[in-house]
């Protein structure tokens, strides 16, 4: 069967607003995902093929028995998360369909994928800036080894994702980390820099750096975790494009990658603080910018990010944004995401799934009954009583 890109996953995820842009570039899309998703009913998507289960090892338990489908495919295989990246990266299928499902056609790669430390210690080997980082395997490790870390510090979970395995110390000590928690471990210890936050969306074709976006993080939904806005801009110092096209030909790259960066206050240059080999709830916003993607991703034409992006823009990803305004209470602002308006503080809406009719009337019953219920169960007391159908139905009127 042929495809352009295979989006793939138990959840929605990183995935859900990524066909609005592919499909609009004109690529043909299929979905293998779980019942219950999003993507298996969305409009952009050209067909799909439901497994059994959301359980994501059971998800790829039975996707791993469709190895002769799998390798029929054609197109980029697009994964909803670090985690099931990792459990492919570390399963005992065959190499050849293990690289054709991933990101990286290297095998010696492999051990990047889904792991901060893995990361590290790839990157550090090809001389790409990373701040100073040490990696703790376990408890017994740290007992028996001299934290080398200097100063403010962070420590993160090697397997986590969206900075939920993340702890600042400002004076870090092996006291200190021995009251982290024992599933945290390994972790990478890393250090410090006082800078703000930079995401780069990296697409990569066959090894090559394709096109990529810069985005200063403006907020977050809690300190270092997934952002809410960006202002998108054309940066004045380049240096990380090197490092990027460096890892993407070493790696073999073929995909979308999720770049953070820190810039060093003294130098001005760019140090890499993570890399994960997989999409992120920004990536499609080269649909915004209006770029022909589809010419650009077939070497047709460079990538120029100024003819695209000429002055700096202020968005606010709105799915994010609107949960974290009501958890607040903040219903005026949370009004304004779902009327696609500018909110001060965090800019103009980026486009996407949040934006779709079914959606919007979700957002609005959470509007009309989040005082009723905990914010956190309101979804699933939603949709297990009469009130969704009630309103669904008086909003089609």
């Amino acid at each position: 069967m042929k495809f352009d890109f295979i989006l793939v996953g138990s959840t929605d995820g990183t995935l859900s607003n990524l066909p609005i842009g592919l499909k609009s570039a004109g690529f043909s899309i299929l979905v293998i995902g779980a019942p219950g998703m999003q993507l298996i009913k969305s409009p952009w998507v050209d067909s799909s093929i439901v497994l059994s289960t959301n359980v994501q090892s059971e998800f790829l338990q039975e996707l791993f028995t469709k190895e002769e489908i799998l390798m029929g495919l054609t197109g980029t295989f697009l994964w909803s998360s670090d985690q099931i990246i990792r459990e492919i990266a570390t399963s005992d299928i065959p190499l050849k369909l293990k690289l054709r499902l991933l990101p990286t056609q290297n095998e010696n790669y492999l051990e990047m994928l889904g792991s901060k430390i893995g990361q590290f210690e790839k990157m550090s080997a090809l001389g790409i800036p990373y701040p100073e980082s040490q990696s703790i395997s376990s408890k017994t490790e740290l007992a028996n080894s001299v934290v080398k870390m200097q100063g403010k510090a962070l420590a993160k979970g090697d397997f986590s994702g969206g900075g939920a395995q993340v702890r600042i110390f400002e004076s870090v000590t092996k006291e200190d980390l021995a009251l982290l928690p024992d599933d945290w471990f390994p972790i990478l210890l890393q250090q410090f820099v006082p800078s703000k936050r930079v995401g780069v969306e990296a697409y990569y074709r066959d090894g090559d750096l394709v096109q990529w976006f810069y985005a200063t993080v403006e907020s977050d939904i809690y300190p270092l975790g997934p952002s809410m806005g960006r202002t998108y801009l054309v940066p004045e110092t380049l240096d990380f494009l090197e490092h990027l096209e460096r890892i993407g030909k070493s790696a073999h790259l073929d995909g979308f990658v999720n770049v953070s960066l820190l810039v060093d206050p003294n130098t001005g240059l760019h140090k890499f603080f993570e890399f994960d080999s997989r999409p992120n709830v920004w990536h499609h916003i080269f649909h915004d910018f209006n770029v022909p993607f589809k010419s650009i991703w077939s070497k047709s034409i460079e990538f120029q990010p100024n003819d695209y992006l000429p002055s700096p823009l202020f968005v606010y990803e709105p799915t994010r944004l609107f949960d974290y305004l009501l958890r607040r209470w903040n219903v005026f602002d949370a009004i304004k995401v779902v009327r696609n308006k500018s909110v001060t503080k965090f800019g103009s809406p980026i486009s996407g799934v949040f934006y779709s009719s079914e959606n919007t009337k979700l957002s609005i019953i959470k509007l009309m009954l989040f005082p009723f219920a905990r914010f956190s169960s309101l979804r699933a007391w939603i949709a297990n009583t009469k009130v969704k159908a009630v309103v669904l139905k008086f909003l089609a009127e």
